[in-house]
């Protein structure tokens, strides 16, 4: 698994943790639908800015976007993948 598919398994999952749509998400984070869907599937690239809009949409800093692992659990209580795990 590559690193765009690794970051469109936390986007999604953070999603999904939240009962979002795609399209929620994309209405409240000003995102194209098409581009989240892009993203979750690991088809897209994804910029750090994108990357943080959507930490920031989801309550986190950048950095703890990426600081538990697998089933980890960050400060609110939504699972995390390490960004150590981006490199297994």
């Amino acid at each position: 698994m590559n690193t765009q598919e690794k970051i469109g398994q936390i986007v999604k999952r953070l999603r999904q943790e939240r009962h979002l749509s795609q399209e929620q998400l994309s209405s409240q984070c000003g995102i194209d639908q098409h581009y989240i869907s892009n993203i979750e599937s690991g088809q897209r690239n994804v910029s750090v800015e994108v990357v943080e809009r959507l930490a920031s949409f989801f309550n986190l800093s950048l950095s703890s976007f990426f600081l538990t692992c697998g089933s980890g659990k960050g400060s609110s209580g939504a699972g995390y993948i390490h960004y150590s795990c981006l490199n297994s």
